[in-house]
């Protein structure tokens, strides 16, 4: 990022005066004049802030965001820092105070690239999140290389739908891919909200596209997909069984692990000995960041008990080879359940059936953990502790599964 310093000034500490802004970089200053006064005794000199919480000091965070969003601006679309009177431009434009004939310039991809960087840095983004935005941007880019921000209209959300629900395209290679579900265009598209409203903020976009505009997609409340997870007879087979192959037996015990713990393949990677307690383990979580306090069971304790001499306390391959394996290991234990996947694109509704064997992964581990949990009548509240998860609608899934199974089982006493 482009280096500045931009710090607060209130020359006169005898008597009521003019707060100013002072913006140094490359060896040179200029000053902002704030038209914000204060009292020597309203004002901090170490901190070079008002010592008050007051409509005063949220208007000089303002000025300092603003000054922010010009190098910013500067850097992702002129790679230079901007002259002390472009400086006082920006300001005089941001703050209404002139009018800009290059609002409407601003390329929809530049807006784009402008969020992606500064979020990035703000919210530390994971490399994940960044690719998705870069995505999204890409497909723009396909629909409209010239469309610009202040000119998006209701028609061009409607257009980058039919673009995603008909031909996307790769953007490396140009060729047309599969149409997308339902499920992934709204996701695209609320992250495209998500990046107006920041632009909006910033004062980059004047328009409320993303206040007005109405969507509705067939098939996005998340119960058309079938939970992939196995009955607890399944976990203690697997559990017990010997694949006569140390691949598949320590991909057995990892798998293993993470059904009997409810964590994430991601987490249980970074663990370490130091993490690992007589009857429990602490892990960070790597989506939410938070430290969770996870109780072992007898069967986590002798998984761990069997690779105690080992460099890590699981024996952890890379993901792909994991989920690879696993599908071997399907095969052999034959989990030949059906499975039935439902999902829309556009009007149309698909439907495909998969067996448990072919699309088992580590992510089924963590679901496996909840929904035997659930079965055993351990309260939702106590699982989401293990679990980590903060809402209790992410729980619907899993205790919809279980009331569809005490249901069947219900009819057994129904009359013969």
């Amino acid at each position: 990022m482009l280096n500045y310093s931009a710090v607060f000034s209130l020359r006169n500490l005898n008597g009521k005066n003019i707060i100013r802004l002072r913006i140094s970089y490359n060896g040179g200053r200029t000053e902002i004049y704030t038209g914000i006064s204060a009292e020597p005794s309203e004002w901090n000199p170490k901190t070079r802030t008002l010592k008050t919480k007051d409509k005063r000091a949220r208007e000089l965070n303002r000025l300092l965001n603003i000054a922010d969003e010009i190098f910013l601006h500067y850097e992702v679309n002129k790679n230079r820092y901007p002259t002390f009177d472009e400086i006082h431009q920006e300001f005089r434009i941001r703050l209404g105070k002139g009018k800009s004939d290059k609002v409407d310039d601003i390329l929809l991809s530049e807006a784009f690239e402008m969020y992606i960087k500064h979020q990035s840095i703000v919210r530390q983004w994971k490399e994940g999140t960044i690719k998705s935005y870069t995505s999204i941007k890409n497909h723009f880019l396909i629909f409209n290389p010239t469309l610009t921000l202040n000119k998006l209209k209701e028609a061009d959300i409607i257009g980058i739908i039919n673009y995603f629900q008909t031909a996307p395209k790769d953007f490396r290679t140009g060729r047309t891919r599969k149409p997308h579900r339902n499920t992934t265009v709204e996701k695209n598209i609320a992250d495209f909200f998500t990046m107006l409203t920041w632009c909006a903020n910033k004062g980059y976009y004047n328009g409320n596209l993303h206040e007005t505009t109405q969507l509705s997609f067939k098939g996005t409340g998340g119960d058309l997909k079938e939970i992939v997870y196995l009955e607890w007879e399944e976990l203690i087979e697997l559990f017990y069984k010997d694949f006569g192959s140390q691949r598949l037996n320590q991909v057995r015990d990892v798998f293993c692990f993470l059904c009997f713990t409810g964590q994430r393949f991601s987490d249980v990677k970074k663990l370490q000995h130091s993490d690992i307690r007589e009857n429990y383990f602490i892990v960070v979580t790597e989506k939410t960041i938070d430290p969770l306090r996870i109780d072992l069971n007898d069967y986590a304790k002798e998984i761990l008990s069997r690779y105690t001499d080992y460099p890590q306390p699981l024996p952890i391959i890379s993901h792909d080879k994991t989920n690879n394996y696993l599908k071997e290991i399907g095969e052999t234990m034959e989990w030949n359940t059906p499975l039935k996947e439902v999902f829309f694109v556009g009007e149309k509704r698909n439907t495909i059936t998969h067996l448990k064997k072919d699309v088992i992964s580590t992510h089924a581990g963590r679901r496996t953990f909840i929904v035997n949990a659930i079965k055993m009548n351990i309260p939702t509240i106590v699982v989401r502790t293990w679990t980590g998860h903060k809402d209790e609608r992410a729980m619907k899934p899993y205790v919809k599964i279980v009331d569809e199974l005490k249901s069947e089982e219900m009819k057994k006493f129904n009359k013969k």
